[in-house]
């Protein structure tokens, strides 16, 4: 249901079991389901359980915080940069935590397999200076630091582009 919200959902003996969506001026629909995946912030599907939780399972849901992260995506012209799909990132020298070679995901996730699109993910905060440059600023430090990590050249870099996710991942 694109352009809807969850307002509520219901479950009952551990298991949800149906979701109210709000559709705006639309008005509310309550959908049965058999099951449901939620990518939802945490805190946020605990607060729209019906019958709500114990107070105890609300207070901590509430106290969770988030990290957030943004992925720069970079069109390389090369049919090949690495075979895996993920690389973790542990150098100091760049700020980068993670590749993904979406090219080896699936072929579906790339535009043209004859050149790879990588993923260079961030690790960051809303607000903080990452998160706030501009998509041209971190483009280019993707650019770099690719370089800096030997992996691609960076007049192989056709095209980038910048995804901010805030509330990625609990703390």
């Amino acid at each position: 249901e694109l352009g809807t919200r969850v307002a509520e959902l219901h479950h009952e003996n551990g298991r949800v079991n149906g979701v109210t969506i709000a559709r705006g001026s639309a008005g509310r629909e309550r959908v049965a389901a058999d099951h449901v995946v939620s990518s939802m912030p945490l805190n946020e599907l605990v607060r729209r359980l019906e019958p709500a939780p114990p107070v105890e399972i609300r207070a901590a849901a509430d106290r969770l915080s988030y990290r957030d992260f943004l992925i720069v995506v970079l069109s390389v012209d090369r049919e090949e940069v690495f075979p895996d799909n993920r690389i973790y990132i542990h150098s100091p020298e760049v700020a980068m935590g993670r590749i993904q070679n979406f090219q080896n995901l699936s072929p579906e996730m790339v535009p043209d397999y004859s050149k790879t699109s990588l993923g260079l993910e961030y690790f960051v905060n809303v607000g903080d200076v990452l998160w706030t440059a501009s998509d041209s600023v971190l483009v280019d430090l993707g650019i770099r630091e690719m370089a800096t990590l030997g992996l691609v050249d960076p007049g192989e870099v056709e095209d980038g582009t910048v995804v901010r996710m805030p509330k990625a991942y609990p703390v």
